[in-house]
């Protein structure tokens, strides 16, 4: 694209100045042009990745941002953009259009998080515990479940999953 640094070092630079102005199809590119560039543990390297996902996700690329979102939390290199990353997955997974396997089912849903914001491990245990449900593991699902504090909007969520497994055995009260 014309205009985008084919250099690294320069194109990162673009890159964070493109996400300001809100050119997110050319941040996209100066971002990956970094990345493609670059090595895993150089230290801008996941905020490379960062720039990338949050501009897909801003011109409609779920997936990707999904993707790439899932890559830096997994990862761990940069403990910063954990919360971030994870943050990009709640709102990809808010918004419907996301791939329940590849971002809950064997991501969210099967590994483990420490120093998250509240509202992004209350999110954490609900699926992990949706997931146990789904699967019929229903006291560690129960277990989960009961991590949630009552005020979280994910408890009613969590309460609802409940109370469908009651129905679906018939165990309710006449």
């Amino acid at each position: 694209c014309a205009g985008v640094p084919e250099q690294k070092d320069e194109a990162f630079t673009y890159a964070v100045k493109a996400v300001q102005k809100e050119r997110f199809e050319r941040c996209a590119r100066a971002a990956w042009t970094f990345v493609e560039q670059s090595d895993p543990d150089d230290p801008r390297y996941d905020r490379g990745l960062k720039l990338v996902a949050q501009s897909a996700e801003e011109i409609g690329l779920s997936w990707a941002a999904g993707m790439i979102y899932r890559e830096i939390a997994q990862m761990r290199r940069n403990p910063e953009l954990v919360p971030v990353a994870v943050e990009g997955i709640k709102r990809i997974v808010e918004s419907g259009r996301y791939d329940e396997d590849t971002l809950i089912t064997s991501f969210v849903a099967a590994d483990e998080f420490s120093e998250l914001p509240d509202s992004l491990r209350e999110f954490v245990v609900f699926h992990q515990g949706l997931d146990l449900a789904r699967k019929g593991d229903d006291d560690w699902a129960d277990a989960r479940f009961e991590r949630l504090p009552t005020t979280s909007p994910y408890a009613a969520e969590a309460r609802y999953v409940v109370a469908v497994r009651l129905v679906a055995r018939g165990d309710f009260p006449t």
